[in-house]
């Protein structure tokens, strides 16, 4: 999920940033604006819940997006980003902390669940007191 959320923040920051998305020259409705992430493949918000809540890919086709209302706020997490963070040095940390989310969910899918438990017994000893 955090891995995807990243991508998808530092490729819009990236297309804003190389003007393949005009937020402010144009004055296109947002509707239009919706539709040109759509166009270049951008993951609503539907897909990063479906993946937050199962651990998988889930929908990629928008199911879920009900109302006018729900796809008016399909790209929200994009949206709303603040105008001070369009930039490419925030592009290029957005795309450091989503490799380094990959590699960590990379190690995690390698190891097994001896390992795993192992980990989290390591983790869980650090915080008991000492007798």
């Amino acid at each position: 999920y955090n891995a995807l959320l990243l991508r998808n923040k530092a490729n819009f920051i990236d297309k804003v940033v190389s003007g393949g998305i005009d937020l402010l020259s144009s004055r296109a409705p947002k509707k239009v604006t919706l539709a040109r992430l759509d166009e270049l493949g951008f993951d609503d918000v539907s897909v990063l819940d479906a993946i937050r809540s199962n651990n998988s890919i889930g929908r990629r086709n928008g199911a879920g997006v009900n109302s006018a209302k729900d796809v008016e706020k399909r790209f929200d997490y994009l949206m709303n980003m603040q105008l001070s963070s369009l930039t490419s040095e925030r592009m290029d940390e957005l795309q450091k902390e989503s490799q380094k989310k990959q590699q960590e969910l990379e190690q995690i899918r390698g190891a097994t669940a001896r390992e795993l438990w192992h980990h989290d017994l390591d983790k869980l000893v650090q915080h008991l007191p000492e007798h």
